[in-house]
């Protein structure tokens, strides 16, 4: 199955805050493992990737970020 890709509102509704929110932790994301392409001039966040930051805070009862 492919890889669904998500937009940055996508991935903020997803961790249920603001997308400024979500543009403040970007980086924090992806330090954690969140990975992104670039699909024409948008960047895009593999869905897969953002479950995984979330299962490893999860699993280790920490913020993600």
């Amino acid at each position: 199955m492919p890889e669904r890709l998500l937009t940055p509102e996508q991935v903020a509704e997803q961790l249920g805050i603001s997308r400024s929110q979500f543009y403040r932790l970007k980086p924090a994301l992806i330090a954690k493992g969140m990975r992104t392409v670039v699909v024409g001039r948008r960047r895009k966040f593999i869905e897969s990737s953002l479950d995984r930051v979330i299962q490893t805070a999860s699993e280790k009862e920490m913020a993600l970020c």
